[in-house]
């Protein structure tokens, strides 16, 4: 009963703070597309058209409307889903931006505001995952994020536009914290390099199997920032022979180098050429072996036990569901490419506010 009611007052917190920053005139001039947006008193002001934007539904526009000023009390009035559509293409995308780091973020780790941030000895846990998601199927989007064939037995039968989001969260406490929607062809590793700058000094990043690599070791090493990363087999040589052991609790450092071929683009990336990493093997509950590698070489501080609870916690990094639904009429339609970031963004601040 005390932590409903603890929950129920931090949420009231969060609720209080988003009102403040939507409420500020200078947070209303920063994200409008003109100056002259927003300037007058309609049935979607800048307030509105932001809150509406951020409740979830699968409803038409014109029902999500109907529904949004009943529930304000409001009498219903003559908004139609095209006088909605002009409201929101006067928003830029960035509010969500700002909007989910102060009045969700900032708020969560400020000291003293009543909210246990859960940690892992100490460290904030940050997945970082990414999905492949299909775009609206609109000329302006393919240019921008690539096309993809689709094909049956009779060969090549259409193509639809797809882009790459990749979602940096802190899993414990199930924030969005950074997102990035790219071209479909960019690489998961390339996006996690770029979600490196997000990272502070005590975070762990949890890691899946295709971001096991050299490079993006070193380049965590490099900038001073932890990880844990799942193994596949082929990985490393080192890694293949403790699966082939097949033993669980072992605990081993190694110095890896670059594979073949890889030297000269490590060197001209000025990353190290050799770097010192520790194996760890653990047991899941279906009786498969797990093999980690992490940066944290302290045996004493992070015996080789306690790695078992980050494949229960890393398993799924970083849950993009929503993120990967499809876009609801309520966000755009016939979406350009700017657009499509937009909704990216959007759904980065709702996943947090509504975690």
């Amino acid at each position: 009963m005390q932590e409903h009611l603890y929950q129920r007052a931090f949420s009231e917190s969060i609720i209080a703070s988003i009102r403040q920053v939507l409420g500020s005139a200078s947070f209303c001039h920063r994200h409008r597309r003109r100056p002259q947006d927003f300037s007058r008193q309609r049935h979607f002001w800048f307030m509105r058209t932001v809150v509406f934007l951020l409740q979830k539904t699968v409803r038409s526009v014109q029902l999500h409307l109907h529904e949004f000023f009943e529930r304000l009390g409001a009498p219903w009035p003559p908004v139609t889903a095209s006088a909605w559509c002009q409201a929101r293409l006067k928003l830029c995308h960035t509010a969500f931006l700002e909007l989910n780091q102060r009045a969700i973020v900032e708020p969560v780790y400020t000291a003293g505001n009543g909210f246990e941030v859960k940690r892992w000895r100490g460290h904030r846990l940050v997945g970082i995952d990414s999905s492949l998601i299909h775009l609206p199927n609109t000329e302006e989007v393919g240019r921008e994020f690539g096309w993809v064939a689709c094909q049956n037995q009779a060969g090549q039968c259409g193509r639809y536009a797809q882009g790459r989001l990749s979602v940096l969260t802190d899993v414990l406490n199930r924030l969005a914290l950074q997102t990035l929607l790219v071209g479909w062809e960019t690489g998961e590793r390339a996006l996690a390099v770029e979600h490196l700058s997000a990272l502070e000094p005590e975070d762990i990043a949890l890691l899946d199997r295709g971001f096991a690599s050299y490079e993006l070791f070193a380049r965590f090493i490099a900038g001073h920032r932890y990880f844990v990363c799942r193994c596949a087999k082929s990985s490393f040589g080192e890694v293949n022979r403790l699966f082939a052991e097949n033993r669980a609790g072992q605990s081993v450092v190694v110095e890896l180098r670059p594979p073949n071929g890889t030297v000269g683009e490590i060197r001209a990336a000025g990353l190290p050429e050799r770097i010192v990493v520790r194996l760890v093997t653990v047991r899941l509950s279906t009786g498969e072996l797990e093999v980690l590698a992490t940066n944290l070489l302290d045996e004493a501080m992070y015996e080789t036990a306690a790695f078992s609870k980050r494949t229960s916690v890393g398993s799924a990094p970083t849950d993009t569901r929503m993120m990967r639904t499809p876009f609801s009429s309520a966000e755009v339609t016939k979406k350009p490419p700017s657009r499509v970031t937009w909704s990216a963004t959007l759904r980065l601040c709702a996943s947090s506010a509504w975690a």
